[in-house]
């Protein structure tokens, strides 16, 4: 993708190309399509997704109110809330990125009586654009680089 992630659910189909057969050869048409990619990826609008979870937060009910509030800052969807007399059950959506050390957070505020469990359930469209934080697929980097590099090496040449 444009910052290096995988893209998914995308078909892209190469209609047109030049061959003149004393010159090109098919290492020419591999060597171009990951460029021709690159364009294509930028002239789509193409929206970055992040994976969600769904969660399931068991806690005794006196942490309720600190929950929710967590929740609300992990920028999650709850969905159903039901307590009992001592125990809160809370359930709902929650993204990765935000919630990664979660579970270590609720076992100290509930003193090891919370459980917080995960499960993959899907993606969104990010809402703050994407994550720095996100790590990069190792090839695509590369070759975003070694693209920026030629771009610059061609903008320096016409300002000589």
């Amino acid at each position: 993708g444009l910052h290096g992630w995988e893209v998914t659910d995308l078909k892209v189909t190469f209609t047109y190309a030049l061959y003149y057969s004393p010159i090109s050869t098919p290492a020419d048409f591999r060597q171009l399509s990951p460029y021709v990619f690159r364009l294509a990826l930028q002239q789509s609008g193409v929206d970055i997704l992040e994976p969600m979870l769904c969660f399931e937060l068991q806690i005794p009910q006196v942490a309720s109110s600190k929950a929710i509030t967590d929740l609300q800052k992990l920028m999650s969807e709850i969905e159903d809330i039901s307590c009992n007399n001592e125990w809160c059950h809370i359930k709902g959506k929650v993204p990765l990125n935000t919630s990664k050390d979660y579970a270590s957070e609720v076992s100290s505020y509930t003193k090891g009586l919370g459980i917080f469990m995960v499960k993959p359930c899907g993606y969104q469209i990010t809402k703050d654009g994407y994550s720095d934080n996100i790590r990069m697929n190792e090839k695509d980097k590369l070759l975003f680089m070694f693209q920026k590099s030629i771009y610059e090496l061609i903008q320096n040449k016409k300002k000589i």
